[in-house]
């Protein structure tokens, strides 16, 4: 409509419209959701007047909408040399550099819009974001809790907060905050999917499901809160369940490591050897650095029920392999290398490890672990049998493993 407005009154009087008025016509299409369009008008607002910082940094603003994020760099760097006290300008490129995961450069552009306004608090939550990001942890919750000190419905910087208290491992603190990011966001996705998250990490496998759930009833086709709704079902049991979740998963991101090797553990305790070995085989060669699979996969080459798939010699070397890869901080994971040498027949050393073990984890006689001890020293290996009706053993050191990633929902001013 507007364009045809302007070729009638240009046919008629040779009018032509201001750079200005382009440019807040611009504006105008870009808040429609037009933003093909809208561009058209900030690159006719450019050439008309190219020293409008305006047009350059809803141009900037226009292209990041539209995925452009380079483009979008060069406009606000344009829009910053015309204006060099812009703080919004350095805001704006700031996003797009976090976009494009440059998070240093992001974060420079923070730190100088908030130089310029210090009072803004868009720009604290996305500094605190960026420091997320860059495993800065502290700093983060020092600029979230500046922020909720001034706005105390602030979502974001819950949000952000929340994160960086996780990675602290500070978990009543991380889930209050998320909490409260979910209460306030009226159950949006991303916060119920963050909290989802910690539950799994704290081990509050009911809750985890539950928020993963409700995550994916909102948005389905979020790949990695099917991984995080199998994994919960995995960990509390429902293998069948947590079988078709992670399947969906892989579906959805046939890259996502956590989800092939967590599959395979599924389908371990299901019975479905061969796939189990196919996941962990193939995780190993996509990750070789993903220690889980090769512990994973020893546990099977010492203790699977089927004799075809066990081979004590390579459980000890992938179950030693693995414990290097995580500095042997795993004392749950001692079980899968004492099971491999009961395996290989090398029962001293079976011994050995399973009461490093049961030292390190402070197990009980009567524990599982305990009674693998007992089956060593008689010279009898652990054959791992789920059996229906009976209480369900996971492979020795199977938690989640931290979600990690850049924090989303950084604000744009």
């Amino acid at each position: 409509m507007f364009a045809q407005l302007e070729n009638w009154v240009r046919g008629i009087f040779g009018w032509e419209p201001s750079a200005s008025t382009v440019n807040e016509r611009g504006v105008q299409l870009y808040q429609q959701g037009q933003y093909r369009e809208a561009l058209a008008d900030f690159d006719r607002a450019i050439a008309a007047a190219p020293f409008l910082a305006w047009a350059w940094l809803n141009r900037g603003t226009c292209r990041a909408k539209l995925g452009e994020f380079q483009r979008a760099i060069d406009d606000y760097t344009k829009a910053i040399e015309i204006d060099p006290r812009w703080p919004t300008a350095y805001n704006e490129r700031g996003l797009a550099y976090f976009d494009l995961r440059l998070d240093a450069q992001a974060l420079a552009d923070f730190q100088q819009a908030i130089s310029l306004n210090p009072r803004e608090l868009n720009f604290v939550v996305n500094r605190a974001a960026v420091c997320v990001a860059l495993g800065q942890f502290d700093q983060a919750i020092v600029d979230a809790s500046y922020v909720l000190g001034q706005d105390v419905r602030c979502v974001a910087a819950y949000h952000h907060r929340s994160v960086a208290l996780g990675h602290l491992g500070k978990c009543d603190q991380a889930l209050a905050d998320a909490d409260c990011a979910v209460a306030l966001s009226g159950g949006s996705a991303t916060y119920l999917f963050h909290r989802a998250g910690l539950y799994l990490r704290y081990n509050r496998h009911a809750e985890a499901l539950a928020d993963a759930q409700r995550t994916l009833s909102r948005e389905p086709g979020i790949a990695a809160a099917w991984q995080a709704s199998g994994t919960a079902r995995y960990l509390l049991g429902e293998f069948s369940q947590a079988e078709n979740d992670l399947s969906e998963c892989l579906r959805l991101a046939e890259d996502d490591v956590l989800a092939a090797n967590n599959l395979g553990a599924v389908q371990f305790s299901l019975g479905k050897f061969a796939a189990a070995e196919a996941q962990w085989l193939a995780t190993i060669e996509r990750s070789p650095e993903f220690a889980s699979a090769r512990k994973n996969l020893a546990w099977m080459r010492a203790t699977c029920p089927d004799e075809q798939f066990r081979n004590g010699r390579e459980a000890v070397e992938l179950a030693t392999q693995a414990l290097g890869m995580i500095q042997w901080d795993q004392p749950a994971w001692l079980e899968v290398l004492a099971a491999s040498y009961a395996e290989s027949g090398d029962f001293d050393s079976a011994i050995e490890w399973q009461q490093k073990a049961i030292e390190q984890l402070g197990a009980d006689e009567e524990s599982s672990t305990g009674r693998r001890l007992r089956l060593y020293q008689s010279q009898q290996p652990f054959r791992h049998v789920c059996r229906p009706g009976e209480s369900v053993e996971l492979i020795p050191g199977a938690r989640p493993i931290a979600m990690t990633g850049k924090a989303e929902n950084i604000n744009r001013a």
